[in-house]
């Protein structure tokens, strides 16, 4: 691994496990959940470097980046909630489409937006063998957008953990303000190591 990658991942993440340890033994529940609970601090940061990570994106001006910078977009306006926030419910689920009470015209503009998501999808899927060959190579870029995926799909694991896992249901019960604050690092964990992956630009990736 790149040795400034490398740096930038260790300081994130013993930036949040010293948050996480000093949250549940240095930190009233009052204060933990203002930072760390749905809405809470750590959540709207990560929309907010989402949001970075989208503008700096759009900056570099090639395809890639450029639908790089919507699928930011997204992730920023997922944390803020906004895939719902208009709407009778997330345009995310199927039954937003499937309920005949749903509004047409908030039918058409959430299909829409899960249209472009899917295109979005297809072309970053069609560059996947470009991808892992960067990431063979070691490239900064495309080592970050790596740890940033895996952070998103273990948050999300974390998140879906008691649908997923029966067995784990209790423990999730039982641990849910631990596993929250897990779940919300990772994500803003996510955010910062895809803001990482706009700069610096490689010669190679400014042409792609």
């Amino acid at each position: 691994m790149p040795k400034s990658l490398g740096v930038y991942c260790l300081v994130i993440f013993l930036t949040l496990i010293i948050s996480w340890v000093y949250s549940f033994y240095g930190m009233s529940m009052e204060h933990r959940t203002l930072i760390w609970a749905e809405h809470g601090l750590v959540e709207s940061l990560a929309a907010l470097f989402f949001g970075v990570a989208a503008l700096l994106a759009l900056l570099i001006r090639t395809r890639t980046y450029n639908v790089f910078s919507f699928l930011m977009l997204m992730a920023c306006m997922r944390e803020l909630d906004l895939h719902k926030y208009w709407t009778v419910d997330s345009i995310l689920k199927t039954r937003f489409y499937l309920n005949e009470s749903t509004p047409v015209v908030e039918k058409m503009i959430g299909g829409a937006v899960v249209i472009l998501l899917l295109l979005s999808a297809i072309y970053l899927f069609k560059r996947v063998p470009f991808f892992v060959k960067n990431l063979w190579g070691l490239q900064v870029q495309s080592l970050a957008v790596f740890f940033a995926l895996a952070c998103l799909v273990v948050a999300k694991k974390i998140d879906s953990m008691a649908r997923l896992f029966p067995f784990l249901a209790d423990f999730h019960a039982q641990n849910n303000a631990f596993l929250i604050t897990i779940e919300e690092g990772l994500e803003l964990a996510a955010a910062l190591l895809f803001i990482r992956a706009c700069f610096p630009l490689s010669a190679k990736s400014k042409s792609n």
